[in-house]
């Protein structure tokens, strides 16, 4: 498989990850919070420790960070 097959994969996971993530909302994004940013006030939110977060979410596009969940994942699913 080429490069540029390879990346063509990649973004078709990558937008398939993200509709997966959208449709069952795991993390139960409301609001631009998810469920232990909104439970947690002091917790920095889903991904922290995550090295590739910024203040407006991912900063690279990664299929990582498109799937990631929160540690916590209780009464999510």
């Amino acid at each position: 498989m080429d490069a540029k097959a390879k990346r063509d994969l990649y973004d078709i996971l990558i937008a398939l990850g993200q509709q997966t993530m959208d449709h069952h909302n795991p993390c139960d994004w409301r609001k631009g919070k998810c469920r232990r940013m909104r439970s947690l006030e002091d917790d920095k939110g889903c991904c922290v420790g995550f090295e590739h977060l910024g203040a407006e979410g991912c900063t690279v596009e990664s299929l990582a960070c498109t799937l990631w969940l929160c540690e916590d994942q209780k009464g999510a699913f």
